[in-house]
């Protein structure tokens, strides 16, 4: 017993001689020591809040930066680095404050990261905080409509339960419009003109007019697309250019020889550009890794594209028109290649939207089809309608479609008509706006 307690007593002295010297090494080294007074450990927000710091820092020289974020398990910022500006006194508590403001952040444990800096060493200290993901709430359906040469874009509500706002105007063609969701803003583009123009959805201000030129080519921009955080732009000259938020061009992608762009579609970690020849009808796609931005590879499709949708790892599939006939491949990424018409080979698709990766949505000119990959079958949902711009809220289970001048509403799959909403004119595209 008198042994135990020896060794006990002995392995106790040793632990805090090796304490006392591991900070009197730091303060030997000059490295910065770091104490969080607040938040608590495992303190919990919510996605939208700020969190408030509260840390005493000391050091024997200067301190030169303190940058505080929010970082995963890998240690990895999932938000911003905010800077610390304010001039730091060694012993003085400094008080913090930054947003949670990654809206797609999943619940769970992260750690508050303080990193100091001063002439010698830099100071990593991390504590535990918990946060919950945000409900996603679909905040509003967005309509983009032509009245001669005038585009509206009009707001109708999240349950087109409101008279239609006009939010924004412009004299111009069309091409093309998209919403960014990473920073609420939305883009249009006409063709001959020669404008992007881009606002902020909910503040309603002009915040870019990219590329514009007095005397452009004839046409200009072919189509806008939101790809990841960036707005990407094509154009006719035979480009697509990739814009931040600020309206800085950040990459250009250059088509192949003769070729230009059509159509740019987000396919989870891919997006597709689909080409088309300018002297004649070939169309080929060319796939993008999102990551890096860097070219993978052309396919060909005999037909012109509607549409495309992750499918399972980096496939997916392809819904397209041949003439007045229209089909659907598989594209098999490691392949390059497509598959053979994928159990349907019918009328001519119109709008195509996607539920999961097994389950489709078409619209065709005569029909509203539901394509079950799975089942190997098409199920009529609506018959004798003629839908367009097919947007899928996976949130209610329905989808939104215009019909003539009118918005529609239909869940999924007993074609109920929920809602409508008549607009008055040409209705170009339909866009859904969450909060994330």
């Amino acid at each position: 017993m008198f042994k135990y307690k020896f060794y006990t007593v002995v392995i106790s002295i040793i632990a805090i001689i090796s304490i006392f010297y591991s900070c009197k090494k730091e303060e030997d080294l000059d490295i910065p020591r770091v104490t969080f007074e607040y938040p608590s450990e495992n303190k919990s927000y919510v996605v939208g809040d700020t969190i408030t710091v509260k840390v005493v820092i000391e050091s024997n020289s200067p301190i030169k930066s303190v940058y505080f974020s929010l970082v995963n398990d890998d240690l990895i910022p999932v938000i911003t680095n905010y800077h610390y500006s304010s001039e730091v006194v060694s012993g003085k508590a400094i008080i913090y404050s930054f947003p949670i403001d990654n809206m797609r952040l999943e619940g769970g444990k992260y750690q508050i990261s303080c990193i100091v800096t001063n002439q010698k060493e830099t100071k990593h200290k991390y504590l535990n905080v918990l946060v919950s993901a945000l409900d996603r709430v679909l905040r509003d359906v967005a309509v983009v409509t032509r009245n001669a040469s005038h585009i509206k874009i009009w707001s109708i509500g999240a349950d087109m339960n409101k008279t239609p706002e006009l939010l924004f105007e412009v004299n111009s063609d069309y091409s093309a419009s998209c919403y960014l969701p990473f920073n609420e803003r939305i883009a249009m583009g006409g063709s001959i003109i020669g404008d992007i123009n881009v606002w902020n959805y909910f503040t309603k201000d002009t915040l870019q007019l990219i590329d514009n030129q007095t005397n452009p080519p004839f046409p200009c921009f072919t189509t806008v697309s939101s790809i990841g955080d960036y707005l990407a732009v094509g154009y006719y000259a035979g480009r697509v250019s990739l814009f931040n938020s600020y309206g800085e061009k950040r990459f250009v992608i250059n088509t192949k020889a003769g070729y230009f762009p059509k159509m740019i579609i987000d396919v989870d970690k891919n997006y597709y550009i689909e080409e088309s020849e300018k002297s004649g009808n070939k169309n080929i796609i060319s796939v993008f890794k999102k990551e890096t931005n860097s070219f993978y590879s052309y396919f060909s499709v005999n037909g012109k594209l509607v549409g495309a949708f992750p499918f399972e790892g980096d496939d997916a599939m392809i819904f397209f028109n041949v003439g007045s006939v229209g089909n659907v491949e598989k594209y098999i990424y490691t392949a390059n290649a497509t598959t053979e018409p994928v159990y349907y080979n019918g009328d001519k698709i119109v709008s195509t939207a996607q539920i999961d990766a097994k389950n489709y949505l078409i619209a065709t000119v005569n029909d509203l089809l539901w394509y079950q990959y799975q089942k190997s079958s098409i199920a009529p949902i609506l018959s004798n309608r003629a839908f367009m711009n097919l947007k899928y809220d996976e949130l209610s289970n329905s989808i939104f479609v215009n019909e003539n001048m009118t918005i529609r509403r239909i869940a999924i799959p007993n074609g109920q008509i929920i809602s409508s909403k008549s607009i008055g004119e040409e209705v170009l595209d339909i866009h859904l706006i969450y909060n994330y």
